[in-house]
């Protein structure tokens, strides 16, 4: 009898197992060769339509066994407009008779004409796709994205790892800020953001491909690109954003330029009312190593240095960005809300006048190793 029970039990324990392997094999119907697998997208906006332009991977064509062939194109750009992006891009699947796959996504280029004020209705396209990555990154162009997206880097080749590692590595050395989409689609109050801007520099040699470069970090504020910008050199302020850890620079000293490396150790940053002012309160502390060579009296003079320019660049970033232009990427609005959630509610309606009215006080603490 026990016997009997085990093989009733291993039965249906194996008939379940088929079942749902069946199952599981029916929600991906799709073959590979069925599919565009979507590496890239750059947004536009062209009239009242969203000009889409994916970059997609060419399993079929010559060098696609590896992730990257320098002698064959095994990837495509294949563009299409519509009244959304969602639209735009089923344009682009009736172009090739496929479907687009996103679950490969792993940056999204925006072109300065998008509007941004409403990133849940821009990348709906995105939330309705259970395999994209919400870690996926966002940039803005310096021209189009179209452009950007279409750029050939190497020979007969393009590659959206190029985009990805410049812009990771620019955000390591704290030249310029990240972000993702995720970001963008849990913003709280204002739809303000900090892009890296990415530009394609052309050498004089047209045998030499393209190369990629960020200069600075594009500001949105209201959804809206402003057209300015934080320039790359802008250490203190990169250092303030969580993913910014270092950074090289040089300090004249003794007739002599200096290398030093700049670490983060540390970052906090908070709101007071001060005579009935809203000041914000950053305060940053960092290490700076400096070659062997150099005396005690170098370091003494590199600390000095360094807290004097690191804090320099983040209270006049707060000049610009939160007085200026109105583009709350210090997050005070949020601290605001956190820390006088009475008095935020109160006057929510004036933020804007209030954060125009608000000063930055910056304290860097350096030390030289």
């Amino acid at each position: 009898m026990r016997v009997s029970r085990f093989k009733a039990h291993t039965l249906v324990l194996f008939a379940a197992l088929i079942i749902v392997y069946i199952v599981s094999g029916k929600g991906h119907t799709a073959e590979i060769q069925q599919r565009l697998l979507c590496h890239a997208i750059g947004i536009d906006r062209a009239g009242e339509e969203y000009l889409v332009s994916i970059q997609v991977f060419k399993p079929s064509e010559p060098g696609s066994d590896t992730p990257v062939d320098i002698t064959k194109s095994n990837v495509e750009v294949i563009t299409a407009s519509g009244k959304t992006v969602a639209e735009a891009i089923a344009q682009c699947e009736r172009k090739r008779g496929k479907t687009v796959f996103l679950g490969h996504l792993k940056l999204i280029c925006l072109g300065k004409s998008v509007d941004v004020s409403q990133p849940e209705e821009l990348f709906a396209f995105c939330l309705s796709d259970k395999t994209v990555c919400l870690s996926a990154d966002v940039c803005a162009a310096e021209d189009s994205a179209r452009e950007l997206i279409q750029t050939e880097l190497t020979s007969e080749m393009i590659s959206t790892e190029n985009f990805i590692d410049v812009i990771r590595h620019n955000v390591q050395l704290s030249r310029c800020a990240r972000c993702r989409l995720i970001d963008m689609l849990s913003f709280v109050g204002k739809p303000d953001f900090a892009l890296p801007e990415i530009s394609v520099v052309k050498s004089d040699d047209e045998k030499r491909p393209p190369e990629l470069a960020i200069k600075r970090t594009a500001l949105i504020a209201d959804g809206k690109f402003t057209g300015k910008g934080i320039d790359a050199a802008c250490t203190g302020w990169f250092m303030t954003q969580p993913q910014c850890r270092e950074a090289n620079t040089a300090l004249e000293a003794d007739n002599r330029s200096v290398d030093v490396f700049v670490e983060k150790a540390r970052c906090k940053s908070g709101v007071e009312i001060e005579n009935g002012q809203l000041v914000c309160k950053v305060e940053l502390e960092v290490t700076a190593r400096l070659g062997s060579d150099a005396g005690e009296r170098i370091r003494k003079d590199a600390e000095e240095e360094i807290s004097q320019q690191l804090k320099k660049q983040i209270e006049e970033s707060f000049e610009m960005c939160e007085k200026r232009i109105g583009c709350d990427v210090f997050g005070v609005a949020k601290q605001m809300r956190s820390s006088f959630p009475k008095t935020y509610l109160r006057y929510e309606n004036e933020i804007g006048e209030i954060l125009g009215a608000a000063r930055c006080v910056a304290i860097v603490k350096c030390k030289a190793v």
